[in-house]
């Protein structure tokens, strides 16, 4: 008769590991040396083929963690930009004003056309004077 295997996860550490099947529902991390009880089996089967699936689940786990450094990472940078950005009025004034003049996102690579303005008013001057 083979042996059984089951994949379990501790709650303290939140590795996966695989376990053999007991009738005690106690058991021990093999990595944090903690004890706890059976709350969940992830999968059951062979030695081979529960070790597959604790890589897989570890692996997975890993890239989540990591994804979550890098999204903390970079609200950090976004609040620190924006700290910033909200401790000087005039740097709100220049990102602002463009967005509101043309409404869109392209506003920040276009040219200011505050120069087109300023011929326009000088223009009228010059008329008026003669």
């Amino acid at each position: 008769m083979p042996q059984e295997f089951q994949v379990l996860r501790c709650f303290k550490c939140e590795t996966f590991q695989v376990s053999q099947v007991k009738k005690a529902t106690k058991w021990v991390c093999k990595i944090c040396q903690e004890k706890q009880s059976t709350k969940q089996v992830y999968s059951r089967g062979s030695g081979a083929e529960c070790r597959k699936v604790v890589q897989e689940l570890n692996w997975k786990r890993m890239e989540l963690g990591t994804a979550r450094e890098e999204l903390l990472l970079d609200q950090e940078v976004v609040e620190s930009v924006q700290e910033e950005t909200f401790d000087d009025n005039s740097e709100i004034k220049t990102i602002e004003d463009p967005v509101q003049r043309t409404g869109g996102r392209w506003a920040a690579f276009l040219p200011p056309p505050v120069e087109k303005r300023e011929v326009v008013v000088e223009n009228r001057e010059t008329d008026q004077q003669p």
